[in-house]
């Protein structure tokens, strides 16, 4: 091998090496972009949840409470008319006094 040959093959070897120091770069940085899109995405999608377990539950359950009593207060005003309606001392009672 001659010392022009040596020289290249030598020039090459230093090459590569540089080329796979870069390339190592560049994939820890690819799978460190990686790693922070992820955080990124589990964030703007934790914290909502987070924050309505922790602050808001409550205040929509007492919502959904205050509508089921409400909801069981007016079928229960339903029940009682039908009950007035169908009760005949008080039916008769009514239509004398003409309601």
């Amino acid at each position: 091998m001659n010392p022009e040959e040596k020289q290249l093959l030598q020039e090459t070897f230093r090459l590569s090496q540089e080329n796979n120091q870069l390339l190592r770069r560049i994939r820890r940085s690819l799978a460190l972009s990686n790693v922070m899109s992820i955080l990124y995405y589990a964030l703007i999608i934790g914290v909502p949840i987070v924050l309505y377990y922790y602050f808001l539950q409550p205040y929509v359950s007492q919502l959904f409470e205050y509508y089921r009593n409400i909801q069981g207060g007016t079928e229960q005003a339903q029940g009682i008319a039908e009950q007035l309606h169908n009760n005949s001392w008080l039916g008769e009672l009514l239509k004398k006094f003409g309601l």
